[in-house]
């Protein structure tokens, strides 16, 4: 059998978590897992954009969204560990083509950028090469 893992993703979306724990144990010959999450409610909302994205905006965007689910799930952590949206809305706002454009951004330091920061900015690059 396997586990949704979108119940813990859906959970921790407006939490910042600060660590999660798992462990298998076994009851009555019945295997179980069992999940636990330290987290902070977040108060405030993400902010909205200030400005519409344009159509080719939009897709890479999207681009950029089903690279950071595929990245996510290869880590085995949640989406919004990897980037959260509005990173992502800013990554192509900022035509992100530079490891030192990611750093400008408010939430990706030098640990996702040296982690994610290459893939992020050669995705960005094709995408416009092959859309302009």
């Amino acid at each position: 059998q396997t586990f949704n893992d979108n119940v813990i993703n859906n959970f921790c979306l407006n939490k910042k978590v600060h660590n999660i724990k798992s462990e298998f144990f076994s009851q009555n010959n019945k295997t179980f897992w069992s999940v636990a999450i330290t987290y902070d409610e977040i108060l405030k909302p993400e902010e909205k954009p200030k400005q519409e994205l344009t159509e080719t905006q939009k897709k890479l965007y999207q681009k950029l969204r089903e690279w950071r689910a595929g990245r996510a799930e290869k880590d085995g952590i949640p989406v919004f560990l990897v980037a959260k949206n509005i990173q992502l809305e800013e990554i192509v706002k900022n035509k992100c083509v530079s490891l030192e454009c990611l750093k400008n951004i408010k939430g990706i330091g030098n640990g996702k950028t040296s982690k994610y920061g290459n893939e992020i900015i050669n995705l960005v690059k094709t995408f416009y090469e092959q859309n302009t």
